[in-house]
């Protein structure tokens, strides 16, 4: 019997380490507004993959079945406990690269994700058990609804957040401005063209301040979309996102924006597009 739990004790020993590896390098252990929601479907500014579950989670899921799929071909002498150990190991190595800066500026710069600062301790801990569960599912579904569930679960993430495991690497390897456009659509389709001229600015929700590194926008003129960062709620950070020919490079976070059509957010001038020179 003891024998029979040594792989699963290592599986949660490799957990904790990468868990505390995380705290220690600067990972926020629990959301910095102070609660821990156990699902968290549309985030606050600030608060993306802070708490325990989300739309992501899903993409977790599908890492534990993927997971199961590639040790059964390769080390499926092993007995269940000690192949879900290494998958641990392989989801805890995920984690850690993924929560790396390069990694997370990467996604700032190159994604809609312009607010995303790391996942909270307890939202990895929480990735790790989607990924359990992911696995335990493949153990027992046949081949076939394995891959009717990857399936089903990415579509399910695309159509809530415009987003997905595979959406997520592509975007991270190969980053298209046409893929940013769309997800961008999905955060504000009602929010219309707009010109914008940005100034060297500290963005963030603190607010503004004239140049600060390494998170200043550039100046930029050109078209795109300024989106409130939720659907419902009052007044809150608001994202530029660059579209078309006008607008290549990162898109830009903006504190406490009210207006879309016509405002000066921190000393940051909009108007729709057309108006003034370009």
């Amino acid at each position: 019997m003891q024998r029979s739990l040594t792989p699963y004790l290592v599986a949660a020993l490799i957990t904790l380490a990468g868990l505390v590896w995380l705290y220690l390098a600067g990972r926020n252990l629990i959301c910095p507004c102070g609660t821990v929601k156990l699902w968290d479907g549309w985030p606050a500014p600030g608060e993306s993959s802070q708490h325990l579950f989300d739309w992501y989670s899903l993409s977790h899921v599908i890492h534990g079945i993927l997971f199961y799929g590639l040790l059964w071909l390769v080390a499926r002498r092993l007995s269940f406990g000690w192949r879900l150990a290494l998958a641990t190991a392989l989801e805890v190595v995920w984690e850690v690269v993924e929560n790396s800066a390069t990694v997370i500026e990467h996604y700032r710069s190159n994604t809609v994700s312009v607010d995303y600062n790391g996942d909270s301790v307890v939202n990895v801990m929480a990735d790790i058990v989607a990924m359990w569960l992911g696995f335990w599912l493949a153990r027992v579904f046949p081949v076939w609804l394995s891959v009717v569930t990857i399936l089903v679960l990415e579509i399910v993430a695309l159509m809530a957040v415009r987003d997905g495991l595979a959406l997520n690497i592509l975007s991270f390897v190969w980053p298209m401005e046409a893929i940013v456009e769309w997800q961008a659509g999905g955060l504000c389709p009602a929010a219309g063209a707009v010109e914008a001229q940005v100034g060297n600015h500290q963005v963030g929700p603190e607010g503004a301040a004239d140049g600060d590194e390494p998170d200043a926008a550039h100046a930029r003129r050109g078209e795109g979309r300024i989106c409130p960062m939720r659907r419902e709620g009052g007044p809150g950070q608001a994202v530029f996102f660059p579209v078309g020919r006008h607008g290549k490079g990162r898109a830009v976070a903006l504190p406490r924006a009210r207006d879309v059509s016509g405002a000066h957010v921190q000393g940051v001038a909009f108007g729709r597009a057309g108006d003034g020179d370009r």
